[in-house]
């Protein structure tokens, strides 16, 4: 990990390890997703220290307990603190974004806001972001601006040692098929009036659910079949006019 040279005022760095200095405290807002996902949680509490994936919100806490505007904490693959205490705050609301549960990490004079910078390049680090970004259904912080989204995906294979080789059109692609209309889930949210006003006002979706949105035949042919075939039969009840397709079944229908 890059550490730049002109570090803010409250961060002392020393043998690798990054330190919170100053009164008040730093605070970090990891979205309880992180650790609550039943089959890979991303964030958990290791005796003492947090793993947790690093894309999250942070603030800090003045003296008499005002809190600064929340900025993002950009750096997507496993980190490592230690806060001096944990808590957990529901319904919050950040950057006026929808509210969200958070676990709040405090952070005082001498903790470790990293604890090592040389984060290891483990390729199970690049699975757990695409897993929270595009398999699992709106697990990642709502504050992640839409039109920067894409770039994630490089730049955590990047910190883990790789490359994917590929286009960025593909994670253009993926997203803007995974990042819905918050009214109706089943547009894009590229093609959403509501982007024209923010750029975190989507609702994300796994991947598995999207060929239901997309035509009877897509949805029959995906991986879960009885959601998929209840959603292939109410697309069918539609007016044959406003059926949805895709060019695989014209195809196969001429």
């Amino acid at each position: 990990m890059a550490i730049d040279t002109d570090l803010p005022a409250f961060i002392k760095f020393k043998d690798d390890t990054c330190y919170y200095k100053g009164d008040g405290e730093c605070i970090y807002y990891i979205p309880e997703d992180y650790f609550t996902d039943t089959k890979n949680p991303i964030a958990m509490i290791v005796g003492q220290y947090v793993s947790t994936l690093g894309i999250f919100d942070w603030a800090l806490v003045s003296t008499n307990g005002k809190i600064s505007e929340a900025k993002p904490f950009r750096y997507p693959t496993i980190i490592l603190c230690k806060p001096s205490y944990i808590e957990k705050q529901k319904d919050v609301s950040l950057a006026g974004t929808k509210p969200t549960n958070y676990r709040v990490l405090h952070f005082k004079e001498g903790d470790e806001l990293i604890s090592d910078v040389n984060t290891p390049e483990i390729i199970d680090n690049v699975l757990a972001m695409l897993r929270m970004a595009i398999v699992n259904g709106n697990k990642l912080p709502p504050t992640l601006p839409y039109d920067k989204i894409h770039e994630y995906f490089p730049e955590c294979m990047e910190l883990n040692g790789s490359s994917y080789g590929v286009n960025m059109q593909l994670f253009g692609i993926m997203v803007s098929e995974s990042y819905r209309d918050p009214d109706d889930i089943t547009k894009p949210y590229r093609l959403s009036k509501a982007i024209n006003k923010s750029m975190t006002d989507y609702v994300q979706v796994s991947i598995k659910t999207i060929p239901k949105f997309q035509s009877p035949y897509n949805s029959l042919v995906s991986e879960n079949f009885d959601e998929s075939l209840i959603a292939s039969i109410i697309q069918s009840d539609l007016p044959e006019d406003e059926i949805p397709t895709t060019p695989l079944e014209k195809v196969m229908m001429a």
